[in-house]
């Protein structure tokens, strides 16, 4: 399965966790490579990731957990 666009180290995150810089490896497309910036990589997908799944998440009330937060 290919990487979704610019998230061409997403197989090796979601397997192990982050992304790994790999020195001198060669780019299959033109420009920058992930690869390249393994642990700023890392943090744009980690920090992508909690974006996304914040706004759904479920809200703490008196009473417990319900609802869903909606941020805007």
């Amino acid at each position: 399965m290919a990487s979704p666009p610019g998230r061409e180290a997403n197989k090796e995150y979601l397997a192990d966790g982050f992304a790994p810089h790999i020195k001198g490896r060669a780019h299959v497309e033109p420009g920058d490579s992930d690869y390249d910036h393994g642990a700023s990589a890392t943090l744009e997908y980690a920090l992508t990731g909690r974006s996304v799944r914040d706004p759904a998440s479920p809200v703490p009330t008196p009473d417990g957990w319900r609802g869903v937060r909606v941020i805007g």
